[in-house]
């Protein structure tokens, strides 16, 4: 008979495959980021809350979805700023609030003339084309006349608007929000804009929004303070029902995003960085997100309350810093050594290095034949080295079990984004 194959049968390596497939986590975790219309900082602070959030964010979940008003008004002038020349048509303009215009830097001036320009604009426009065909030449010279010059200045006031919107995107630290939607692991949805028939901000259907999000199981929501505000003034006051696992999920999530942000190489990161880190250390991510339940557990406060934040700082001072520094410890090389001379002083059984010392002197002084002399050291280094070598293997095993702890993600993310 010839030699056995030692290759797996084909049957063998099906299962094997089938195996694998059954590892698998089934569906990535997405995370909804929900920041409010309006920011306490303004416009300004709105952004740089969103890009906050999203960073700390992709570094907890595989997917950030960021349902944000000001960040698609934002973008979206933007994005029409550069792709048009500027030239953003006044349509659309048109659609956002005095409010919205003035935090773009549209003085009181400016914007009682630009009103006045788009009444008289939209009054032309309602007029037929056929009907204006029918006018008499002069009338049609008149109409274009006027046309163009409620145009020139509107489209002009239009590009300064945009030109303004393209400047505070990358000023205020957003286009780290275009890297991250060109990865494709974030998502900035329009609908996070639900505007009314006169451009303006429509409450109700934002508040739809909300409740959907909330009421729903499966949602992973992740809130700015004014939004929390306004949820949890929803939920008591009944508008709204929070669902438990909803709930559960916001505050795990609110505790592993706070204590990554807590992080002292954290506020200087920037995007590509984050991208970097959470794909070098996407296994040990895992570990880390499992934790954050029994860590969440700890605290009292839910995912709404403003005191959540206080208990995940005095959480991340009290017990994940000093458990960082002691992973810290047991991954440095000279806290190996240390480690090293620390148990050959302390392992009784071993030869400690005082007594090295007396009996390699006295072996010396002993004799003076080459050999004995020779045997001496030999024998004495290898009681060292012995010692050594037991508190080596146990500062490594220290090591490998500080790189399987729950925190280690933490550490390794600080030491990335610095």
């Amino acid at each position: 008979m010839g030699k056995a194959s030692r290759r797996p049968s084909r049957q063998s390596r099906n299962r094997r495959a089938k195996s694998a497939l059954l590892l698998t986590s089934g569906s990535d975790l997405e995370i909804i980021v929900v920041t409010s219309p309006l920011n306490d900082g303004g416009q300004e602070g709105s952004l740089r809350e969103d890009v906050r959030l999203v960073r700390s964010a992709l570094l907890y979940a595989d997917r950030v979805r960021l349902m944000s008003p000001i960040a698609v008004m934002t973008a979206g002038m933007a994005v029409a700023a550069s792709e048009v020349g500027g030239a953003l048509p006044m349509q659309m303009l048109s659609q956002f609030t005095d409010e919205h215009l003035c935090q773009l830097g549209v003085s009181e001036e400016d914007l009682a003339q630009f009103r006045r320009l788009m009444t008289q604009w939209e009054a032309m426009r309602k007029i037929p084309r056929q009907q204006r065909r029918a006018f008499p030449a002069q009338h049609r010279d008149a109409i274009q006349h006027l046309r163009r010059s409620i145009e020139k200045p509107a489209a002009r006031m239009a590009q300064d608007v945009a030109s303004r919107a393209e400047d505070m995107w990358v000023k205020f630290g957003a286009s780290d929000l275009t890297v991250a939607a060109e990865s494709g692991l974030l998502e900035l949805p329009t609908e996070a804009l639900p505007l009314g028939d006169d451009g303006s901000l429509d409450v109700e259907k934002y508040k739809q929004s909300l409740s959907g999000l909330i009421e729903d199981p499966s949602s992973h929501l992740m809130f700015d303070h004014p939004t929390a505000r306004i949820v949890d003034l929803m939920v008591k006051e009944e508008v709204a029902t929070m669902n438990p696992l909803t709930e559960s999920r916001a505050k795990k999530i609110a505790t592993g995003t706070g204590l990554i942000e807590r992080l002292p190489a954290f506020p200087d990161s920037n995007i590509e960085q984050v991208l970097e880190t959470r794909e070098d250390l996407r296994d040990s991510l895992s570990r880390y997100r499992r934790s954050t339940a029994q860590l969440s557990a700890k605290l009292a406060s839910g995912p709404l309350d403003a005191a959540l934040q206080v208990e995940v700082n005095e959480l991340y001072r009290d017990e994940v810093y000093p458990s960082l520094r002691e992973l810290r410890k047991d991954l440095s090389g000279t806290g190996l050594l240390r480690e090293a001379a620390r148990n050959i002083l302390q392992d009784p059984k071993d030869l400690v290095v005082g007594a090295v010392g007396a009996v390699f002197c006295a072996g010396i002084g002993a004799t003076t034949d080459l050999s004995d002399v020779i045997a001496n050291t030999a024998a004495v280094a290898s009681a060292g080295l012995g010692a050594t070598g037991k508190a080596a293997a146990a500062a490594m095993d220290r090591k490998e079990t500080a790189r399987r702890h729950d925190l280690y993600y933490l550490l390794r993310v600080n030491e990335q984004l610095r």
